[in-house]
């Protein structure tokens, strides 16, 4: 990333960095937009606001992956390395839009309040490292921050254990003989937001990985 920065660049892979950096940004302001609804009684307009955010990050990622094309046809391998980062990135982003919005279906099956009982605590415990995570990463990214990107992947089996566990927890729970819709969305909506957090994962290793080991953790932490 560094001797990335410090190279000229085409206008076309300036394009692509600036438009994959609002892409993190839309996504984190898409969940925040999201989870807050979960918890109030949301308009549905909030909910029609996700659904074209999404669109619009799916212009963007399609626009990402156009131009790093193009560019590559023009220039050859110069700057193929981080090219196919790039590519990694807006995938990984594009994904967290997808889940994003699937949450808001939730919301539109659930149209008011979700009370999620004894598992509140658990849940804003989650929503906050999320938050956290998108943080992370996306500081991670703009600032080449290896620092931040090795917290995201230290962190992420933790909170990949906090979303199973809760899960565990309500299905295995012998009182609930019949789960009430409320902790039925709250079983999809942890799932989301597991898979959330294992795209920006993805994403922070582009910063401390090689090409081969994007997803996973750096080889010296094993």
């Amino acid at each position: 990333m560094n001797i990335f920065k410090s190279t000229p660049k085409s206008d076309l892979l300036k394009e692509c960095i600036d438009q994959t950096v609002r892409m993190l940004d839309l996504g984190h302001e898409m969940f925040q937009l999201v989870t807050t609804a979960l918890v109030q009684d949301a308009p549905p307009e909030d909910v029609q606001k996700i659904k074209k955010m999404d669109k619009e990050m799916n212009r963007s990622h399609r626009a990402v992956r156009r131009k790093v094309y193009e560019h590559l046809s023009l220039t050859g391998t110069h700057d193929l390395y981080f090219s196919l980062i790039l590519l990694s990135v807006v995938d990984d982003t594009e994904r967290v839009g997808d889940y994003d919005k699937n949450i808001a279906e939730i919301i539109t099956l659930v149209p008011r309040r979700l009370d999620f009982g004894p598992y509140t605590d658990d849940f804003n415990a989650l929503w906050e490292q999320t938050n956290q995570f998108f943080d992370a990463t996306i500081k991670a990214f703009k600032d080449d921050d290896e620092a931040s990107a090795r917290l995201v992947l230290r962190s992420y089996g933790r909170v990949s254990d906090m979303c199973d566990d809760m899960i565990d927890e309500i299905i295995g729970d012998e009182h609930n003989e019949l789960i009430k819709r409320d902790l039925v969305a709250l079983i999809l909506i942890v799932r989301f937001f597991k898979r959330v957090n294992a795209h920006l994962k993805n994403i922070a290793s582009t910063l401390t990985n090689p090409f081969h080991r994007i997803g996973y953790r750096p080889k010296d932490e094993e």
